[in-house]
């Protein structure tokens, strides 16, 4: 088994599934596009997990989201306000020993995914560097809701396509079945 970010997003959820009050893989809450996994925790702030896969996928990142990483580094070169467009932590999240600790900026922190050593099947994490807090703000209650309502929205899509595909391919199977009683011919 190799790490994916979908194993990864596993793994980030069993780590935070009883001290969070939302979690969102692949969510749009910032003005940057999709954060690979958010978490609100009780208390309301956001921890922000970016993962990466690949050295090269890391380097892009600072090529692609300059910008996203300015904000990060200091609030008060953008355009953004500060409290509001920025996470309360913010993670790098890549396979064991794939990035070494200095090449991570100052306001990320760094955490190393490994396969797993038992049947689970859900990698390890382990947190290299935790995070500096960057920002203060707090995720109301109603936008809590709002990330919620966003994954049950998200379940009923992929149960209708997975209804789909299973009406799909029984109709399949019945229009290449022989017919009862003939012998195929």
């Amino acid at each position: 088994m190799a790490l994916t970010e979908r194993s990864i997003q596993r793994a980030l959820y069993w780590r935070h599934r009883s001290s969070a009050k939302a979690m969102v893989p692949n969510y749009m809450m910032y003005p940057w596009g999709e954060c690979d996994m958010l978490v609100v925790t009780h208390a309301g702030y956001t921890i922000e997990y970016e993962i990466k896969i690949s050295v090269s996928d890391f380097r892009a990142d600072f090529r692609n989201k300059s910008w996203k990483h300015d904000l990060l580094r200091d609030p008060e070169s953008t355009r953004w306000r500060p409290t509001r467009w920025r996470p309360t932590r913010f993670f790098f999240v890549v396979p064991d020993g794939l990035i070494p600790l200095e090449d991570v900026p100052a306001y990320a922190g760094l955490v190393y995914a490994s396969l797993p050593h038992h049947p689970t099947n859900t990698p390890v994490i382990e947190v290299v560097r935790a995070a500096p807090r960057l920002s203060s703000a707090k995720v109301s209650d109603a936008m809590a809701t709002k990330m919620r309502l966003a994954l049950v929205n998200r379940f009923w899509n992929e149960r209708f396509r997975f209804d789909d595909y299973r009406r799909d391919a029984m109709r399949m199977r019945m229009n290449s079945a022989p017919a009862p009683g003939g012998d195929g011919t």
